[in-house]
């Protein structure tokens, strides 16, 4: 059972890239009474970064957003990095970190994940003629 909804997903330009990139927005859905809130958000994060990664090439770049209006320094990011260095506890340990640090308590009502993926040209590009100025002919 997926424990996410996703409510976006956009293409928008990754000035760092110059390309366009996908970004996908996720919200976590409520916690069940009668299950751990920390082990369900855990699940819902690796579900999220799994659906979020899962057509994309080892060398494409993906980054990471996380906001909460409890957030009392706005929102967070994880930079961008070749997806085949991605892994959910890296994820995991800088949200709760930054939960922890930035805000009042856990509230899945308005956390929301953003994950932007950006698949880079591969090659070298065309090769450039020299031009010479030195003729006139």
């Amino acid at each position: 059972m997926e424990k996410f909804l996703m409510i976006k997903d956009t293409t928008k330009k990754v000035h760092r890239f110059g390309v366009q990139g996908r970004t996908l927005e996720f919200k976590i859905k409520p916690v069940p009474n009668n299950v751990d809130p920390v082990s369900w958000v855990k699940n819902a994060i690796s579900q999220i970064v799994l659906k979020g990664t899962e057509d994309l090439r080892p060398t494409d770049q993906v980054g990471f957003t996380f906001c909460s209006k409890d957030f009392s320094r706005g929102q967070g990011w994880v930079r961008f990095r070749p997806v085949s260095e991605v892994t959910v506890n890296d994820i995991w340990e800088l949200i709760s970190s930054v939960y922890q640090s930035n805000s009042t308590g856990l509230n899945t009502e308005s956390f929301c994940l953003g994950i932007t993926s950006v698949s880079l040209p591969m090659g070298r590009g065309s090769s450039r003629r020299a031009l010479k100025y030195n003729s006139f002919n």
